[in-house]
């Protein structure tokens, strides 16, 4: 694991409000097989910083997601129930019809 990797997964522990609820913590994306963030909240600045030519849109080949509290990597659609659960978003997001965007995450 990454040394940016080990120290954003210590920054989203220590953000954690909740201490028995994960929260989403940053935007995360796995690319060839490495999980990348930096604790950001948006993936384009993930994007910019691996310095891709155009960070505003989204690399087919990549995973993108976020990383909770604990650590862990979730999808987009995973996340959705992470943050129903915490309540960084509403319920009516259960049937939502588009992938959660870190814009509607109350951080």
């Amino acid at each position: 694991m990454g040394e940016g990797l080990r120290r954003a997964r210590a920054a989203a522990r220590a953000t954690q409000r909740r201490p028995n609820k994960e929260r989403l913590a940053s935007a995360a994306l796995i690319r060839d097989g490495q999980t990348h963030c930096g604790d950001f909240k948006e993936h384009w600045r993930i994007r910019a910083l691996l310095g891709d030519e155009n960070p505003t849109t989204s690399n087919l080949n990549d995973v993108e997601g976020f990383l909770t509290t604990t650590g862990r990597f979730v999808t987009r659609d995973e996340a959705r129930a992470v943050a129903i659960e915490c309540g960084q978003i509403g319920p009516q997001w259960r049937d939502a019809s588009r992938k959660l965007l870190s814009s509607d995450i109350n951080w």
